[in-house]
Formats: structure tokens, C-alpha cells, sequence
């Protein structure tokens, strides 16, 4: 029987579009040209990726740890896993070895593909521990005359594993993401309802994920030429001359990546083939929203809310974030409609609910700020290797499984949300009454001469972090701090810090990595 996943949609799409591009990339010497890949190119080159990972000695459902760049080779590697029916152990190209061996503990995988540069990365002794160790290029490639018959996918059930990715992990070991293949499918489906890539679309996708997504339809995807690792640091004119040259016409990225564009091209005064963007994975404050107006002023652009376990959530047009006040938290649209969400009291601890416990009890009135939770089938249901992480993430009551997004939010009457930042980062007035960050480092980046802002809590002290757009004067300075203590008058503030650049999360490079700054201040 003919499974239904996303492997049997790309093959079925790579059949009915043999013709039409799939990939396209810089190659060749200097990255100097365009290499396009159809998608009957891309299959057949799955195709090999299949035989020879078979002959490696994988089978279906062995779990196989891929780290190679995000590069077409990746690509044809992460469909032939999923192809033979094998789990996608899937880690981010920032990952250092540390990481990197804390992943083999938690999923125990019996491969590891990387480039040869990577190999040296045997010198864990996790990863010398995994039985068999590929170099990536050689899974690619065939022997002279050799003929690869076409494969055909492996059967599947929804509730096979398919994809295992991980959490970023910051406060201590990363969550192990179980994604099966019932999960994925979902989510192709909320992310075409919500996220629509129209067909013949040229998609320049910044998240290594998506691509995966973007096969399974008639677009093309463009690779683009950065280092995902570093998605705030890069060349911004290569970036650009690939958008215009190839006539890019939607994008996802973080707002990182869509920000350091965006600088560029006020800057020269340039106009992109972007039709529509959509940018998530870190609170955007207005002037950010702004700037991306100015500097894509024909695009519909989409702030899109979501988690790891969760992607989609919801979603806002640019125009209506920017008009509305965000003193009273970020707008991020109403939850789509596959999502069942509620919003719940704070808690640091476990929720888990008896037989005469109801949901209800938990929940707070419309606009009161609370926890976010989501339930939907395209909400994960499982982390791998952890009954803990499960039990302080997860909810489950009358066998319904909520996920507990760790995130502060209301919801209106009409099912809009509005983030506060995270539940962990909240904080107490000298009154007693909970505040939470988000509301107020927006108020603090509306001050003169401030890019960015951030609370943290170190030593049961609190403090502020801000970072000026450009050096600043000592009396500068002294016009900002008199500004700042207004805002945060009712708070218990130890010290406000002016920092150079306040340290960034390290998968998107968008919003304020709190352990760092906790772990400065010890």
C-alpha cells in the first residue's frame, strides 16, 4: 500500500515536474554560478543516495546523525534518509562537539554522515561509539557504468519516525524533538493553508527545514550564499545579487537575516523581486517592523508565531503589527484554525492532572497574561529519551496532549494573541504583582539612541541590558539611564548595564540569549 508522507508527495511531484527546477545554488569555482537541479535530477540523485546508503549497511528505521552545510548535498542526504524509510537525525550547523556528542546520548544513532572536515569530530567519544561512519560525498556518487534502478519509498505509518531535531538547548541538554512521518504530513498541511508557497514559486528559504517542505510542491528553492550558523553575518550584497538574478520571490528567515538584508538595501538604495516574506523565531520589536517596511515597501510581509513542537501558530500581516500598541505585548494573529489554544496560569512546575482535575481550572480570563499551551496534530507529541522533559512540557488531560509553549501571553475575545516573553523571565514589582519582559524592554528600545534591550535575573538580583546603536557620550549615557529608571521605576533593578552587543540566541540571532548574560553576572 502507497504511503502518504512527504517523501511519497515529493516523488509524486519530482514525477508530474520533471522539467521544472527544484534547487538552486552557487557553485563552481569562487561559488561564481548558478547550478540549477531539476527535480527528475534531484530524484535520481536520491536515488543513488538510497542505493549507497544501503549499502553502507542502513535499514529502515536505523536512526542517522546528518551534520553537513546546508548545500544541496544535504538535501539529496536528508530525502534519501526519509526515502529507505530511515530516522533524519537533524542537528544545527552551529553545533559544536559538545552538542554534537550530547545528541548521540540522547537518540543513540546508528550513523553519522558528515563531510571529511567533519570526520575530525570522531574524536568524541560518542560519535566514535556509532557503528557506522559515512563521508557524505561518497553516498553521492556511483562507480563508472554503473546503473541505479529507480527505488521506491519505503511504507510508512503515521507513526513511524521520521525527522528527529533538537531544542536549542540553552539551559542544559536539548530536548530531543521526536517528529514522525503522521507529524510532518500535518504540518505540510498547516504550513500550506497558513504559509502559502504558490506553485512556480523561487523560494529563498533560510531555515534548513522548510526546504523539505518546499519539494513536496511545484517551487523552486534557492540555497542562499550564507552560513546558516551565522544568519546575522553575512555578505549581503551576494545575498541580494542571488534575489535579483534569480528573480527570488518569497522568502522565510529569521528576523536576524531579513534585518541585516534590510540594512543593506536601505543603505544602497536597492529594490528586491520579494513579493512576500515571512519571518518568526524572535519577538520583532517595532522600529525592526518598521525598518523592514522601509525596506520592502511592494512585499506582503507576515510575522509568524511558533515553537520547535509547534510551527505554525499563528500569524499577523506586517502592516497590522506595526499599527498596533505594543505596550500591551506583540501582536502575533489569531491562532490558526487547526490549533486549539488557551491560555494558563504561570507555573515553573510540572502540570500534571488527575482524573477529577479539569483543563479549565487552569486557565485565566480572556486578556489576563498567562502561559500559552496548543493541542493539534501538528503539535509534537513526544521527546525521545526523557520522561521528565515530557512531564514539564506536556499536559495531558481527558487524553487530549497540550504542549506548554513557555511563552507569556493573553488572548482577546476573538483568539488574537499577544506575547510577553518567556514564563521563566518574569519578574515581580515592589508590590508584589507579576510583570514580564517583553512590554518593557519594547518601552526601553523606543528610547533614543537604543537598539536593543534585555532583562535578566542573576543572584535573585535584577538587571537591564541595553545596547546603543553607537558609542555613546557620558552624558549621553545619563539622559538614557534618567529615561530607562522611569520606565523601569516599580521594579527592583540591581544595575543597568550598557553592553556592545548584548549576546544573541544562537539559532536565529534574534532574540537576547539570557543564560549567557546570567553566566557573565555569576
Amino acid at each position: 500500500m502507497k504511503s502518504d508522507n512527504i517523501i511519497s508527495k515529493f516523488v509524486e511531484n519530482a514525477r508530474q515536474h520533471k522539467d521544472h527546477v527544484a534547487l538552486c545554488y552557487r557553485s563552481g569555482f569562487f561559488r561564481s554560478r548558478f547550478q540549477q537541479v531539476t527535480y527528475d535530477q534531484l530524484l535520481s540523485d536520491v536515488n543513488i543516495a538510497v542505493h549507497n546508503l544501503k549499502k553502507s549497511g542502513f535499514e529502515k528505521k536505523d536512526r542517522i546523525l546528518v551534520f553537513v552545510p546546508m548545500s544541496y548535498e544535504l538535501y539529496v542526504l536528508c530525502l534519501g534518509i526519509l526515502h529507505m524509510g530511515a530516522v533524519l537525525v537533524f542537528v544545527d550547523a552551529w553545533s559544536n562537539i559538545n552538542r554534537l556528542s550530547m545528541a548521540c546520548d540522547i537518540v543513540q544513532p546508528k550513523g553519522f554522515i558528515g563531510t571529511l572536515k567533519a570526520q575530525l569530530l570522531r574524536l568524541s567519544a560518542s560519535i566514535r561509539q556509532i557503528p557506522i561512519k559515512c563521508i557524505s560525498t561518497q553516498l553521492l556518487s556511483t562507480q563508472p557504468h554503473q546503473t541505479i534502478n529507480e527505488i521506491y519509498a519505503a511504507e510508512t505509518t503515521e507513526e513511524d519516525e521520521a525527522i528527529v531535531t533538537f531544542t536549542t538547548g540553552s539551559t542544559g541538554a536539548p530536548k530531543a524533538a521526536k517528529r514522525t512521518h503522521g507529524f510532518l504530513l500535518a504540518q505540510h498541511h498547516a504550513l500550506h493553508a497558513h504559509m502559502p508557497i504558490p506553485e512556480n514559486d523561487i523560494n529563498l528559504a533560510t531555515l534548513p527545514i522548510f526546504v523539505l517542505n518546499n519539494l513536496t510542491m511545484k517551487s523552486t528553492t534557492v540555497l542562499p550564499d550564507f552560513n546558516p550558523a551565522r544568519p546575522s553575518d553575512f555578505n549581503a550584497k551576494n545575498v541580494v545579487d542571488q534575489i535579483i538574478d534569480l528573480k527570488v520571490t518569497s522568502s522565510i528567515g529569521s528576523p536576524a537575516f531579513f534585518d541585516h538584508l534590510a540594512n543593506y538595501i536601505l543603505e544602497t538604495n536597492t529594490f528586491t523581486s520579494f513579493k512576500t516574506i515571512y519571518t518568526g523565531g524572535a519577538p520583532i520589536f517595532k522600529p525592526l517592523a518598521q525598518k523592514f517596511r522601509q525596506a520592502f515597501p511592494q512585499t506582503d510581509i507576515h510575522v509568524v508565531y511558533g515553537a520547535t513542537e509547534v510551527e505554525p501558530v499563528s500569524s499577523i500581516p506586517l502592516h497590522d503589527y506595526i499599527k498596533q500598541d505594543h505596550r500591551f505585548g506583540l501582536p502575533v494573529g489569531k491562532h490558526i484554525s487547526s490549533l486549539k489554544v488557551k491560555v494558563i496560569k504561570p507555573s515553573d512546575n510540572a502540570l500534571i492532572l488527575d482524573d477529577t482535575q479539569r483543563l479549565e481550572s487552569l486557565e485565566v480570563n480572556d486578556n489576563e497574561v498567562g502561559e500559552i499551551i496548543v493541542s493539534g496534530d501538528h503539535v509534537l507529541k513526544e521527546y525521545i529519551g526523557s520522561e521528565a522533559m515530557f512531564n514539564q512540557n506536556k499536559i495531558v488531560c481527558n487524553n487530549v496532549l497540550w504542549h506548554r509553549t513557555g511563552d507569556a501571553g493573553r488572548m482577546d475575545t476573538n483568539g488574537h494573541l499577544y506575547l510577553y516573553g518567556r514564563v521563566k523571565n518574569r519578574f515581580l514589582t515592589q508590590d508584589g504583582h507579576q510583570v514580564f519582559s517583553i512590554p518593557i524592554e519594547q518601552a526601553m528600545i523606543q528610547v533614543s539612541k537604543i537598539s536593543f534591550a534585555a532583562m535578566f535575573m542573576a543572584h535573585n538580583n535584577l538587571y537591564v541590558a541595553l545596547e546603543p546603536e553607537k558609542p555613546l557620550s557620558a552624558s549621553e549615557k545619563d539622559d538614557i539611564l534618567l529615561e530607562v529608571k522611569k520606565i523601569v521605576k516599580d521594579l527592583q533593578v540591581k544595575e543597568i548595564l550598557f553592553m556592545k552587543k548584548i549576546p544573541r540566541d544562537p539559532r536565529h540571532h534574534s532574540k537576547a540569549n539570557i543564560e549567557i548574560l546570567i553566566k557573565k553576572h555569576s
